[in-house]
């Protein structure tokens, strides 16, 4: 099975910006095929606490376009 990578620019974390680019990401790969009342696990890169500015971890507002 052939897998699909989407990449798109978001020039900030300002959070219409970034759902913006998620949506634009996700329609890109021809969507999410996923059936009512399923669970969905959505596993961010989690590397330990930091403010988002140290870009150690996924940005929150990427987390909440999701």
């Amino acid at each position: 099975m052939a897998k699909k990578v989407s990449i798109v620019k978001c020039d900030s974390y300002e959070k219409e910006l970034v759902y913006k680019a998620v949506k634009r990401a996700i329609d890109l790969i021809g969507g999410l095929k996923i059936k009512r009342n399923s669970k969905v696990l959505i596993k961010p890169n989690l590397l330990r606490p930091r403010h988002p500015k140290w870009q150690v971890t996924t940005h929150p507002e990427v987390i909440r376009a999701i």
